[in-house]
């Protein structure tokens, strides 16, 4: 009997550990999943030149786009030259070829920002003038590589995601279905941008960010000035930082500043 009364002892307290364990788990989920997500501005040096990378998300809160754009305001008046992302695409073709390569189509980011009542980079970016530099590759190499790195490394399976399915399921969807969507990314998102995950082998680990890294550390490397305000993507930032270090290892991270997202 005593050995029965132990027993039953030990599997209620085990199952009060687990419920407390699973408790514990749910609600530090739900707390990473809501809080706010948030872009980094980084102000870097190496004693001659100063470069501010602001951290940017192709979807966010209209308040994050205008709060960038006025901080932009600020760095134009300051002397900063202005650098940013942005695949430059010639014509339709290239524009379909990079959907069926990607799987990601010109409206993907417009559409789902609509549907989880957000915006999204593409409507900001008239700001943009002809003496500022894009930074990033045309999409006619970009396809190149791509396409290389597929012929070179058929083994690489890629990720299978229908997505005009999951955009039509996202439209279809109800506002408690959205709410967890909107979470979800924005957890993704938190866990990415800490640059410690490895986004995996592929064409997106190997090709979309750290070819884009390499395009973009040349061309700001051979922008004659002082000071230079860059505005990428925050998963770009960490390839980027490694590039400037190995070429001149002074630079480093003398501020960092936090603007909400979404």
């Amino acid at each position: 009997m005593k050995k029965q009364s132990a027993t039953k002892t030990f599997f209620k307290i085990f199952g009060i550990l687990l419920l407390t364990i699973l408790i514990i788990s749910v609600v530090y989920i739900s707390i990473f999943l809501s809080t706010p997500l948030k872009m980094k501005e980084y102000t870097l040096t190496n004693g001659q030149q100063t470069i501010v990378f602001q951290e940017m998300v192709h979807i966010g809160e209209t308040d994050f786009y205008k709060q960038v754009e006025e901080n932009l305001k600020h760095y134009r008046l300051d002397g900063y030259i202005y650098a940013y992302e942005q695949v430059r695409i010639s014509n339709m073709e290239e524009a379909k070829e990079l959907t069926e390569l990607t799987g990601l189509g010109i409206d993907t980011y417009g559409i789902i920002s609509e549907q989880l009542g957000l915006d999204n980079q593409k409507n900001h970016m008239g700001h943009i003038t002809e003496n500022d530099i894009n930074a990033d590759m045309s999409a006619g190499d970009l396809i190149v590589l791509m396409k290389n790195y597929k012929n070179e490394n058929p083994h690489v399976e890629e990720m299978s995601v229908d997505i005009e399915d999951s955009l039509k399921s996202l439209k279809e969807a109800g506002s408690m279905t959205k709410s967890i969507v909107k979470g979800t990314m924005r957890g993704m998102l938190k866990i990415a941008s800490k640059g410690e995950v490895n986004m995996g082998e592929g064409l997106l680990q190997d090709v979309i960010l750290k070819e884009r890294d390499q395009k973009m550390f040349d061309i700001i490397s051979n922008i004659e000035a002082n000071k230079i305000v860059i505005h990428y993507g925050a998963l770009h930032f960490k390839g980027f930082f490694e590039r400037l270090k190995e070429a001149d290892s002074n630079w480093k991270i003398v501020n960092e500043k936090e603007i909400k997202a979404f």
